[in-house]
């Protein structure tokens, strides 16, 4: 405990000498250190399994499609129902499919009886969502198939939107009006993280309910036919059989785009997909494939560069010798000498010296490893003639010769309160 001790005090006094440097230094070591933290905290949570994410090693996902249109121009997009229900539903190995119109987006929750509106983010989904994503239900249970066919007004809603509403009551049977259009409650789920982008909602409906959703998809297909409102999530039933999975979906969207390619100049084409889900977190444009090589080389010369400052901890601003003295206690000397607290348990020899004002204490086997150095006169602030005086503590178990080679090799100016001293400490030495 002493030990650590005398090593705060020295790592104390340290940085009051040198305040602009410590000052620098600590800041930007700490700063470093927190961005790495925080990039690795951001990929753990969008590579991970998380609530309700939490079959991610199972999932592939369908973002976007791109349509060659007759006129050579280049159409892109989420995808339609005829495509899901051509290529996607029917593929051998799957467990669920999750269906998204859109992202969540902004509407107006009003309580029963007040006339306070409630912003809250919704997100249309079919019945599929529940199976693919594991919410974990409080109270009721998820739409079914029968309601999202029939566009039933249901809805599933969050915890903490449920107690806002209905307090500590029960929500399930409840009415809920949303952008003035009567929903019943059916279900309460467990909060869900806003850094789940691609299910985080409060409110969650069949999105046969949005009431255009039936024209969109018509005015999609005549005009580009593939292309639609919907993100699909595949959930596999053993992630062994994904590559099968993904040779299947290609299979489909050769022969859907040959249904489409009547002309000889349309071409569809899902860019790569479907992705496993961490390429999905690289795929950024609707219509360009991710560049996955390049993103994580350029994340990984940002981690390296992050960590080069706390890299260099083990470093003192004083030149070349703080390397090879990489223990050394560095301290003020007081006129007369150096103390020497700091040599019991430690080393048995030390030598002391001056370093860029400041008085150095180093143990004898990283001193001998500076000779030969050309400006270890000038490391140690000392002109050649220069002479000091020596100083035995315990029992001296070095050779006499050593320890006058070792005065020579580091003259001290004794004036300026720096005393060359060896301590030989009876109790480390063996």
């Amino acid at each position: 405990m002493n030990m650590y001790k005398i090593y705060l005090k020295q790592a104390w006094a340290l940085i009051r000498q040198e305040r602009l440097f410590s000052s620098v230094y600590i800041v930007g070591t700490g700063l470093a250190i927190s961005l790495v933290m925080v990039l690795s905290i951001v990929f753990y949570v969008k590579m991970a399994s998380i609530y309700p994410e939490m079959d991610r090693d199972r999932l592939l996902t369908v973002k976007s499609a791109a349509l060659k249109n007759e006129k050579g121009g280049t159409s892109s997009g989420p995808v339609s129902p005829r495509f899901v229900e051509e290529c996607l539903a029917g593929v051998p190995g799957l467990e669920a499919l999750a269906l998204c119109c859109d992202d969540a987006a902004s509407a107006f929750v009003q309580p029963v009886g007040s006339p306070v509106q409630i912003p809250v983010m919704k997100m249309g989904v079919n019945d599929g969502f529940w199976k693919v994503f594991s919410f974990r239900f409080l109270e009721g249970k998820p739409f079914t198939e029968a309601d999202f066919r029939s566009g039933m007004p249901v809805a599933v809603i969050a915890r903490s939107l449920a107690k806002r509403l209905y307090g500590e009551g029960s929500a399930v049977g409840q009415t809920l009006s949303l952008d003035f259009t009567s929903f019943r409650v059916v279900g309460v789920v467990d909060d869900v993280s806003y850094l789940m982008d691609r299910v985080f909602s409060q409110v969650w409906y069949p999105y046969t309910q949005v009431p255009d959703f039936e024209e969109r998809v018509r005015y999609s297909e005549v005009r580009m036919p593939g292309l639609g409102p919907l993100k699909v999530y595949m959930l596999v039933k053993d992630k062994a059989d994904i590559g099968k999975v993904r040779e299947a979906v290609a299979d489909n969207v050769r022969r859907f785009n040959q249904s489409l390619n009547v002309d000889g100049k349309r071409e569809f084409s899902l860019l790569g997909q479907p992705d496993r889900h961490w390429e999905s977190i690289f795929r950024y444009w609707s219509n360009v494939e991710p560049d996955i090589v390049g993103d994580l080389s350029r994340y990984g010369v940002i981690f390296l560069l992050l960590l080069l400052v706390p890299a260099g901890h083990g470093r003192f601003p004083y030149g070349a010798a703080s390397g090879r003295a990489g223990r050394a206690a560095c301290f003020r000397g007081s006129q007369g000498g150096v103390d020497r607290a700091g040599l019991d348990g430690e080393l048995p020899v030390y030598a002391a010296g001056r370093l860029g004002g400041t008085a150095v204490l180093l143990p004898a086997g990283d001193v001998r490893q500076l000779v030969g150095l050309q400006d270890r006169q000038r490391l140690l602030g000392c002109r050649p003639g220069w002479r000091g005086r020596i100083a035995l503590h315990g029992d001296a178990v070095q050779p006499v010769g050593l320890l006058d080679r070792l005065v020579r090799m580091f003259p001290v100016k004794p004036d300026v309160g720096v005393v060359a001293r060896l301590a030989c400490v009876k109790t480390a030495y063996r």
